[in-house]
């Protein structure tokens, strides 16, 4: 090939033999070489991998090098999660520390200020509230309507063997929440002298010897009855009564209680008559939408007295009764059976709205365990009574069901057993004083 690039009679021989450029084809042959030689080596790096592929398992066999071999490839990401197990513990450590520091804490200063209470009334939180109820409202196919109330169900806990319906005959996830129990479900106690009106659990009970005690929201945090049930409420002719009759006979027949029942939003959702009583009048503040949850509760004093709810106030054997459910964040919706067109959270309605009062030209006589109304999602129920001494059947922070047995009226003879149990504690020497107190 030499002698055709140097001999110009043999290169023209060749390209008209051909009909190929002689530069031409050196190119072309070049560029095959290259390939060849490329070929050649990828060929030869391939097989150099599998040798050494092969060393590496004869240098592995047995367990020990399998084992050593999967620990390397483990141990890349250690240093990662060091650091994400370390950030946990920070963050734990700085949550508790805030908790102690909180629970030393005296109450008030637990409370949010007045201003920072203050910012909280430009939350939305009734459009929002009303959103959602728009929201649970939808209803969406049977297949996908299911899925959202189980869902619901289990991320707060629901008893649905306990609902009237299968989880599929609800068409939206508001007619899951205001959903009825089967009957049965909750047996009620009729030979106690008040049951719970709700399932919930008891946040605070005591009772009110003064007009200016108030009630009791947290340990050692009270919020006025004049906020909660107005300056006019028939409470401060009662309290006025008892002051008087306690100073002329020197003992007291009868007390005034209340309680607080908090409806989480797993519960059952409807509030039930605590005792047999008359409704005579029913008194709507239009009120905030705050949440009502442990949270909130301790962060915002008065805040029942400042939210929506509905004050219904009457009589029992007793004598005065007053219960008001109270509405809350997302829970703005409360329903009164015996009033079907009464309506709550309504549009364009402002928490400085003037309240609505009516007064019952026919009393609205209610059994114990009767339906009352529904709250749209959990909430809370106040309830202030007059009645004689009375002992609380359930503990603070304890679980209440509906009907269960909520006080207890204290006769003699119960009142020797408290004495004698707490004189084992207190040393009481004259049993028969301590029980005048009581009895």
């Amino acid at each position: 090939m030499r002698g055709i690039m140097t001999d110009p009679q043999k290169r023209k021989s060749f390209e008209q033999s051909t009909g190929v450029s002689l530069d031409s084809f050196f190119k072309e042959q070049e560029k095959a070489n290259h390939k060849k030689t490329g070929q050649i080596f990828w060929e030869n790096l391939e097989g150099a991998v599998r040798r050494d592929e092969e060393v590496d398992k004869k240098e592995e066999k047995g367990p020990l090098g399998n084992l050593l071999k999967k620990a390397e490839e483990e141990t890349i990401n250690i240093p990662l999660w060091l650091g994400i197990l370390l950030l946990c513990w920070i963050v734990i450590q700085h949550s508790r520390g805030e908790k102690e520091i909180l629970a030393n804490l005296p109450p008030d200063a637990r409370l949010a200020s007045p201003e920072t209470v203050g910012k909280f009334s430009y939350i939305p939180t009734r459009f929002l509230s009303q959103l959602w109820g728009s929201f649970t409202n939808i209803q969406f196919p049977s297949a996908v309507e299911t899925k959202i109330i189980n869902a619901y169900a289990y991320a707060f806990g629901c008893n649905l063997e306990e609902a009237e319906k299968e989880v599929s005959e609800y068409p939206s996830l508001a007619h899951f929440f205001r959903r009825n129990l089967k009957p049965g479900a909750r047996p009620i106690e009729s030979q106690a002298q008040m049951i719970s009106p709700v399932d919930g659990r008891m946040l605070h009970f005591g009772e009110i010897e003064s007009e200016n005690q108030g009630i009791e929201q947290v340990k050692g945090i009270r919020f006025s009855l004049k906020d909660f049930l107005g300056e006019d409420s028939e409470i401060f002719d009662v309290i006025k009564k008892q002051q008087i009759h306690n100073k002329q006979k020197g003992e007291r027949k009868k007390h005034l209680y209340y309680c607080i029942i908090y409806l989480a939003p797993g519960d059952y959702h409807g509030y039930h008559s605590p005792v047999d009583w008359k409704i005579k009048e029913r008194v709507h503040y239009p009120g905030y939408l705050y949440p009502v949850a442990n949270w909130a509760v301790n962060l915002i004093r008065g805040l029942f007295a400042m939210n929506e709810r509905v004050v219904l106030t009457g009589e029992w054997e007793h004598g005065y009764f007053s219960y008001t459910p109270v509405g809350a964040y997302n829970v703005g919706s409360m329903s009164l059976k015996f009033e079907e067109d009464f309506t709550t959270d309504r549009k364009n309605q402002k928490a400085t709205s003037e309240r609505e009062k009516k007064v019952y030209s026919e009393e609205i006589s209610l059994k114990k365990g009767e339906d009352i109304g529904f709250f749209n999602l959990g909430s809370t129920v106040v309830m202030i009574w007059e009645a004689p001494a009375s002992l609380f059947m359930v503990p603070r922070g304890e679980k209440v069901t509906l009907g269960q047995e909520l006080t207890q009226e204290i006769t003699p003879e119960i009142a020797r057993k408290q004495i004698e149990r707490l004189n084992t504690v207190f040393e009481v020497d004259d049993v028969t004083q301590e029980i005048k107190k009581y009895y």
